[in-house]
């Protein structure tokens, strides 16, 4: 039977997942600004152009791709307390969509 700490521990996880994806988008940032800069300035030999040209076509997106999928999680999660607790209000014990 369904209660009020189901949906409490929805709403931290969602909280919890969303507080890390702020550090996450923080550090993807950072690491964007340090390889772009890097790459302006001090590499120029082929090796690192194919280090940046990786970072650039491929571990970049896969990095965005994450984050928008996580995202999405914490999204569809929040909503998904939002209508079990609305649910729970109601006197139903099942979640009904």
């Amino acid at each position: 039977m369904s209660n009020r700490y189901d949906t409490e521990g929805m709403k931290s996880g969602a909280s919890q997942i969303e507080s890390e994806l702020r550090n996450f988008d923080s550090a993807r940032k950072e690491i964007d600004r340090i390889i772009e800069t890097m790459g302006a300035n001090y590499f120029r030999d082929q090796l690192s152009g194919q280090f940046i040209r990786l970072y650039r076509n491929e571990a970049k997106p896969a990095a965005e791709d994450l984050y928008k999928t996580i995202s999405n999680f914490a999204s569809l999660l929040r909503e998904c307390s939002k209508r079990y607790s609305d649910t729970i209000d109601n006197g139903n014990s099942f979640l009904l969509w």
